[in-house]
């Protein structure tokens, strides 16, 4: 696509300068639309930047930072329990009831890793009406009761928590 000036030009002569010049004083200036579409962009970037208020999704709450912690303290206690659980396993498994415990305490092992890895996030949303899992009693706390009632009633020190001589 030759234009019509260059063609009516002879053959060995040099095209013409003028409408290259003409080209040429424009391109000193942007366009409006070109600066009205960079402030726009610079307008995006900026609110971008921007730390966005987290919202908790309809029948969710945030758990603010003490709760968090305090859970997971509660969950690295429980871990250290299931951990033990799973140690005082023999070495060899050869029952079903010995498969069957370290089945379950494989799975509440890697279920507190779940759990610790969620509340190890700094924006956690648990259900509206939950309570706080640091509230809840931990296994520990219902154990002596449970163990009371398989072996009978701690004598006199115990209960009030007197070492024995």
């Amino acid at each position: 696509a030759v234009p019509a000036a260059a063609r009516a030009a002879a053959p060995g002569a040099a095209p013409s300068a003028a409408p290259a010049a003409a080209a040429r004083q424009n391109t000193d200036k942007v366009p409006a639309y070109l600066k009205r579409r960079q402030a726009e962009a610079a307008e995006e970037r900026r609110l971008d930047a921007q730390p966005r208020p987290v919202v908790a999704p309809p029948g969710y709450r945030r758990v603010p930072e003490a709760e968090r912690l305090g859970t997971l303290d509660v969950l690295a206690q429980r871990r250290a329990e299931a951990e033990g659980k799973l140690r005082l396993l023999p070495m060899r498994i050869e029952t079903p009831a010995q498969r069957r415990r370290e089945k379950e305490a494989q799975e509440q092992l890697a279920n507190l890793e779940r759990l610790v890895d969620m509340f190890n996030n700094v924006h956690v949303f648990v259900p509206a009406d939950a309570e706080p899992l640091a509230s809840r009693g931990a296994p520990a706390d219902v154990a002596p009761a449970s163990l009371e009632a398989a072996v009978g009633p701690r004598p006199p020190a115990l209960r009030q928590g007197l070492p024995l001589l």
